[in-house]
């Protein structure tokens, strides 16, 4: 498996040090590894997985997303800690879990064509590449193979996509985090106004998340998790939705 147009767009700035390890039993993912995994792109705006990462973020995504029609088994990364998953079976697409707005998306029907199609010719929107080069030019640290730039307040709190709102953290702890709050406002009905949500560090220090202030906070917000995907006939590919992504303010 190769993606001609995607290595002529995406530089590998890392690639890995070791071999892969036993196989998925998923054909277009173990060729898909056994070609790239590993590897980093244009300093870490897109990463592709090894095997070891992709069980264990196909068990993290799969539980924080149960709802979804089918098993994904997640391939790849953006530089904010976004995951892209392909369910396989007789409803195969490529899927996007973007956790900061607890949303799952359907962004290609074939892993050749999000590669070559989706990333290359929009990649504003299939990995935030606007964004993205804001944050470098701003100063902002790149992220590296467990780390990332999350969003201080989630988008499904309200939260603004824009660099006052981003930060590098560590990725496993932010999706750890960001889903227990994602799974707290999934109980309630939709339509439900969130004013903020109150998270306790070490029974003494607590730290607040709301909407940013001097920004506008969605009224009502709309509070619910994401509908199971479409089958992979009628997918949505990134440049059709915007990936989920919100646009610049």
């Amino acid at each position: 498996m190769t993606f001609n147009r995607f290595e002529q767009s995406f530089r590998v700035t890392k690639r890995p040090s070791q071999g892969a390890s036993q196989g998925t039993g998923v054909p277009e993912i173990d060729d898909l590894i056994r070609q790239y995994g590993g590897c980093v792109f244009e300093d870490g705006l897109y990463r592709i997985h090894s095997q070891d990462e992709s069980r264990r973020w196909s068990a993290t995504v799969n539980q924080i997303f149960p709802q979804m029609v089918g098993t994904a088994i997640v391939f790849g990364q953006d530089w904010q800690g976004n995951q892209f998953g392909w369910r396989n079976g007789s409803q195969t697409c490529v899927l996007f879990y973007q956790i900061a707005a607890g949303e799952v998306f359907e962004i290609s029907d074939s892993l050749q064509a999000a590669h070559d199609e989706e990333f290359v010719d929009h990649a504003d929107e299939a990995l935030n590449a606007v964004r993205w080069r804001e944050w470098c030019e701003s100063g902002g640290e790149q992220p590296s193979d467990d780390r990332s730039v999350g969003y201080t307040v989630p988008l499904f709190l309200g939260g603004a996509d824009r660099l006052a709102n981003l930060g590098l953290c560590n990725t496993e702890v932010y999706w750890d985090i960001t889903a227990q709050m994602l799974a707290q406002v999934r109980q309630h009905p939709p339509g439900t106004p969130v004013s903020g949500v109150q998270i306790v560090e070490n029974d003494q220090q607590s730290k607040q998340f709301g909407a940013e202030e001097g920004t506008r906070t969605p009224t009502p917000l709309r509070v619910h998790g994401p509908e199971p995907c479409a089958s992979a006939n009628s997918a949505t590919s990134a440049s059709d939705h915007n990936a989920g992504r919100p646009g610049p303010p």
